[in-house]
């Protein structure tokens, strides 16, 4: 097994302490040797104990996700920019109650391209707002699904959980009582 080049020393890091893996002080290392100790005390491990603030469930997709190119990097800074642009077109739409003459939009064909072209990067947060707000539109007849990864889907769970507040409340009951000092 190798680790793919693409994922970052931080995240490594961040792997090797949630996953208490047996490496001391993983910072010190640099990142090539860094991954040559992981990939040694990975080969060692018969499983692993999922932890919340992390997407993998066994040691297998584990090292599926370090053997293949970061998904978060898959894109170039150039082809980012592009679709996060897109999003923006998408919002601006959006934001001028879905008419096309106050958008930059020529025709609903140019939207529905660039929706289709950004709707498989869930990866990125503009894209899943963009998505969002499209959907909200009441005239549409079919909603559009974004292609999320399912680490991304597991990661976006655990905030939402996060997320939810348990309320405590007051009750008031009436009648009469008898306190006892």
């Amino acid at each position: 097994m190798i680790i793919n080049k693409t994922h970052s020393k931080g995240e490594l890091v961040n792997i090797i302490n949630n996953y208490n893996i047996d490496i001391s002080n993983p910072s010190k290392y640099r990142k090539i040797e860094l991954s040559a100790l992981l990939v040694e005390k990975i080969n060692l491990l018969d499983k692993i104990v999922p932890v919340c603030n992390l997407p993998f469930l066994t040691l297998i997709e584990l090292k599926q996700y370090l053997i293949n190119t970061n998904p978060k990097k898959t894109l170039t800074i150039k082809q980012k920019n592009n679709i996060v642009m897109k999003c923006k077109k998408i919002k601006h739409y959006c934001e001028n109650l879905y008419s096309i003459k106050n958008s930059l939009y020529r025709d609903e064909e140019e939207l529905l391209e660039d929706i289709n072209l950004i709707k498989n990067y869930g990866i990125i947060p503009s894209v899943r707002l963009a998505i969002k707000k499209y959907n909200n539109n009441e005239k549409l007849k079919d909603k559009i699904q974004v292609n999320i990864p399912e680490y991304v889907q597991r990661e976006l769970n655990y905030k939402e959980t996060l997320k939810v507040k348990k309320q405590q409340g007051l009750k008031v009951r009436t009648g009469k009582f008898i306190l006892y000092f």
